[in-house]
């Protein structure tokens, strides 16, 4: 199965979706955005594959902000914003054939896999995942 994950190595949860990939016996393409960066066509790809908007593709305090800066904010406004400030991106972002999910929490990566690593897996934080 081809996983392609979009990660900061910074985010716990993102960190973990690696290793819980790499743990089933995955070998994942992984895709470092903040160092990559979004392009608007990507950016769009996977807003319309994760059936969300742009902005709730944002993390919570960037959607806070947006929403201080403009009640309203268009779509090209938040994607312009995305591409000047990779890290506003809620993460991860897992694609694989079985669909594209916004792995947070982590648990939700279990939905799109077709194989799990042994149980118990642990998080970062100790959390129980299956």
């Amino acid at each position: 199965m081809a996983i392609t994950i979009y990660h900061n190595p910074n985010c716990s949860t993102s960190r973990d979706t690696v290793r819980f990939c790499k743990d089933a016996g995955f070998d994942p393409v992984i895709i470092e955005y903040l160092q990559s960066g979004w392009t608007k066509e990507l950016i769009q790809q996977l807003s319309s594959a994760l059936d969300k908007t742009p902005f709730e593709m944002l993390r919570p305090n960037a959607q806070a902000d947006m929403k201080k800066q403009s009640p309203q904010p268009t779509n090209a406004e938040i994607i312009e914003s995305m591409l000047a400030d990779p890290i506003l991106v809620e993460r991860p972002i897992v694609v694989t054939p079985r669909g594209t999910y916004l792995c947070r929490p982590l648990s939700s990566v279990t939905d799109i896999l077709d194989a799990f690593p042994k149980s118990p897996w642990i998080s970062e934080k100790g959390v129980e995942i299956i």
